[in-house]
């Protein structure tokens, strides 16, 4: 954070866009592909297909993968406290691939990215065994 504040910023010439609607579609298709395989998994395997398969969706995108958690919750199929450890699970494995991306972008930006997840996903793990 401490050297990215003293580099200069091209400024791009073309303002983007607030909203995308293909991406809100994209997402919408994603959390509802997540929501269906969550529960198939519930019904099938249990409480570990939902660890399983939370941790897979993670790869992709956190977000789904708590939706479908919190949505099994809400259902009173899992309790809150169930839940933790699949959206853990999730956060963890997308963390992962965030380092695994930030890596591969070349060893300056992963020095100025890398720290930052790391205490992010420690601090969410700490709490949850903390508790």
């Amino acid at each position: 954070m401490f050297l990215s504040v003293r580099q200069t910023v091209v400024r791009s010439a073309q303002p983007g866009r607030a909203f995308s609607l293909k991406t809100a579609l994209l997402f919408a298709a994603l959390v509802a592909i997540v929501l269906l395989a969550a529960a198939a998994l519930n019904v099938w395997l249990g409480k570990a297909g939902v660890l399983a398969g939370a941790a897979v969706a993670g790869l992709a995108d956190t977000h789904a993968a708590a939706v479908s958690v919190a949505s099994l919750v809400s259902a009173g199929k899992f309790s809150a406290r169930e839940s933790v450890l699949p959206i853990l699970a999730a956060l963890t494995t997308n963390t992962i691939s965030k380092v695994a991306v930030a890596i591969s972008s070349g060893r300056r930006y992963a020095l100025q990215i890398v720290p930052g997840l790391l205490v992010v996903i420690g601090a969410a793990w700490l709490t949850a065994i903390l508790q």
